[in-house]
């Protein structure tokens, strides 16, 4: 039984990774994942500071700092 879901599992991979190199035209795996990794670690990096907005204390008079009185 675990051997299906390996082989259902390895067509799933080697059906993104054909897909990735025709979208992007890298054409070796390694490359492939490095470059998966660096966007995947990027986006988790932006919604976390999407994540943050409105959760952080601003106190700063905005008018001071700018020469306004």
């Amino acid at each position: 039984m675990e051997q299906i879901s390996v082989l259902t599992k390895s067509k799933r991979v080697n059906s993104l990774l054909t897909e990735a190199k025709q979208l992007t035209g890298v054409s070796k795996k390694a490359n492939l994942i490095e470059m998966a990794l660096e966007y995947l670690i990027k986006y988790k990096k932006r919604l976390n500071l999407i994540n943050m907005a409105g959760n952080i204390p601003f106190n700063v008079d905005l008018n001071a700092t700018r020469g306004r009185k």
